[in-house]
């Protein structure tokens, strides 16, 4: 079982800054993320359903504050790992993760398996032990008694033999500032920490699944390897690791902010040369009384295409959007299981409206139906109750912000194999049109489906 999180204040806040954010990059895509916006999301890699990061978040934010307190009242705090993997596990058997190819069943591309839960269980209880004790080293009192670290050892069953060609290339990135060629020693101040990471941050774990931790050096033994001076003492680099994070997200060229954009579409907010997450949610959203639409997601280039053919206009800058006149209007008309079930439809929650960003990074099929009024889109995806829901969203320009804004949605007990939608992504052919009652039929100049 993994070491147990100090029990500090900064391990509990640096969890709740987090915000999921989901999305279909693997590992290595992550890792080309700035640092600012990784240190800041509650992500796995290609995993897009919000509902499960958020769980995860959730769940270790609450496991992480109970372990506080405990310790705080001088109880033993333990650390339930195997209830976090049962119940995350089940959220997203729910959700329908588990993998298409029987041969990922159980594998780490498994994000419902045991030993993927574990891993990021793992590694997320290893990261904020390890921010902690960076915390707690990170003052000049602790930087004149121990003012470095040395690489520890590894307790895995195979260790990895690349740390010694890691460190002398992280040496070279950073010119050996307050760091040893000859060993595996450097001041907790040494911009190599950093750069031995994978993750980019100062402190262990510094690769997923290692077993490394940092080790202190006393002062005497520092200034005898050379390190420091006799009269010398580190100064705390917390803030230039802050500094870092700030400058990992300024100038950046539009291009790659554009690609930003392009893969996390509303969950990134840019604002001239700044980039954030967009910390809004939509439960905040519609519990609260806003008057301003709520932008969930940005179009994506694989849904450009199909509505400038719906719509007859370009849409790429638009974004799909929410306003709370129109949220209330769709619950009223389609939220009430007493209108709903007699028409063969399943009640509109508050469930469907959070899921919508996650929905539009999923298969999506856009087109028009009968009698759609002039400006207005029609949009199929899966529900989470097995059928398919029908979204209506309106064209919006405006001066300031473009959007398609939502008008309702309807969400069907079975599948729509009598539309014949454009399916995004996916190579065309005739639609088999089928007599299914309550289904409005799109028109034949949207005769494309899945295939």
């Amino acid at each position: 079982m993994s070491e147990p999180i100090l029990p500090l204040a900064d391990a509990v806040a640096r969890l709740n800054a987090k915000t999921p954010i989901g999305a279909t990059l693997n590992s290595a895509q992550w890792a080309q993320v700035p640092l600012a916006l990784r240190e800041r999301a509650q992500f796995s890699a290609t995993v897009t359903s919000l509902k499960l990061l958020q769980s995860i978040q959730d769940r270790l934010g609450r496991q992480v504050q109970l372990q506080r307190e405990q310790l705080a009242n001088g109880k033993t705090a333990t650390f339930d790992r195997s209830s976090f993997i049962d119940s995350i596990r089940e959220v997203g058997i729910a959700e329908g993760l588990t993998p298409a190819d029987p041969a990922q069943a159980g594998t780490l591309q498994d994000i419902t398996s045991i030993p993927r839960l574990g891993l990021i269980y793992d590694m997320q209880n290893a990261m904020a032990s390890g921010y902690a004790t960076y915390k707690l080293d990170q003052n000049e009192g602790a930087l004149a008694l121990y003012p470095a670290y040395r690489f520890g050892p590894s307790t895995a069953r195979v260790p990895r033999a690349t740390w010694i060609s890691r460190w002398h290339e992280a040496g070279g990135k950073v010119g050996w500032q307050g760091a040893l060629q000859t060993d595996m020693v450097a001041l907790k101040t040494s911009p190599i920490w950093s750069a031995l990471s994978i993750f980019g941050t100062p402190w262990p774990p510094f690769d997923y699944g290692s077993t490394r931790e940092l080790d202190d050096v006393d002062r005497d033994e520092a200034i005898a390897l050379g390190l420091l001076g006799p009269d010398e003492t580190p100064k705390p680099s917390e803030e230039t690791f802050n500094d870092n994070l700030q400058s990992s997200t300024s100038g950046l060229r539009n291009e790659y902010m554009k690609s930003l954009k392009d893969v996390f579409g509303a969950q990134l907010r840019v604002t001239g040369s700044t980039v954030q997450w967009e910390s809004r949610s939509i439960s905040d959203f519609l519990n609260g009384d806003d008057q301003f639409p709520l932008s969930i997601q940005v179009v994506l280039p694989k849904q450009a295409p199909a509505l400038q053919e719906i719509a007859g206009q370009d849409l790429s800058r638009y974004e799909w959007s929410i306003a709370q006149s129109d949220i209330n209007h769709l619950f009223k008309q389609h939220g009430s299981a007493k209108t709903e079930l007699p028409r063969g439809q399943i009640p509109v929650t508050k469930s469907d409206i959070v899921s919508l960003p996650e929905k539009l990074l999923g298969e999506t099929r856009i087109g028009t139906i009968d009698k759609l009024p002039e400006r207005r889109i029609a949009m199929t995806f899966p529900h989470d109750q097995g059928g398919d829901a029908l979204a209506i969203w309106e064209i919006r320009p405006g001066r300031l912000k473009r959007r398609l804004g939502l008008v309702s949605i309807r969400k069907y007990q079975g599948k729509f194999e009598s539309w014949a939608p454009r399916a995004i992504g996916l190579p065309p052919r005739r639609a088999d049109v089928l007599n299914v009652p309550s289904t409005p039929n799109l028109t034949p100049a949207q005769a494309r489906v899945k295939s």
